[in-house]
């Protein structure tokens, strides 16, 4: 049980670092002025979104780690 906390706790921190990683293209993307595929907005809404989901497991393990 405690191996799948963990993979759990370093998937969170995954999905923030992705999250880190896509805010930081979508800014660069903003302030280049170029034109992207996914574009400035997108990549930020991506990182958002991953920053979100990061938060969502890291909650729910700490709310598993607490009813135990």
């Amino acid at each position: 049980m405690g191996d799948s906390k963990e993979a759990m706790v370093w998937l969170a921190r995954l999905l923030f670092l992705g999250g880190v990683a896509c805010g930081i293209i979508g800014l660069v993307a903003g302030l280049a002025g170029k034109y992207w595929k996914l574009g400035a907005t997108g990549w930020f809404e991506g990182g958002l979104l991953a920053g979100v989901l990061a938060i969502v497991v890291m909650a729910d393990q700490f709310v598993s780690s607490r009813s135990d």
